[in-house]
């Protein structure tokens, strides 16, 4: 279940970028987002008080990760275009189930 932070995009931004990735449109290097990824916030590696986050992205973001039954996640860190950041918690409070942007 995802945290009352979520950002949800209108349908049509989601059809949008759709039509653009089919069209060829997509920035060189950008991977189509998974279902642990919220905006340009990709979650690729996952365990018990650590994720790894990927910018799929061209530009600077801000991202975290949601932790279920934590009031507050773990604080969010700066990732540049296209590369990824290592982020940690105490590690018996489980695993994440999403990235997202902050």
């Amino acid at each position: 279940m995802l945290g009352s932070h979520t950002i949800m995009k209108p349908l049509a931004l989601v059809i949008a970028a759709g039509a653009l990735a089919a069209a060829g449109a997509v920035p060189a290097g950008a991977a189509t987002p998974a279902a642990s990824s919220n905006g340009c916030a990709s979650l690729v590696s996952n365990s018990n008080g650590a994720a790894k986050i990927k910018n799929i992205c061209n530009y600077q973001i801000h991202a975290s990760v949601d932790v279920p039954g934590w009031f507050n996640d773990p604080t969010c860190i700066p990732i540049n275009a296209g590369s990824s950041r290592n982020i940690y918690w105490n590690a018996g409070d489980g695993r994440a189930d999403t990235a997202y942007e902050c």
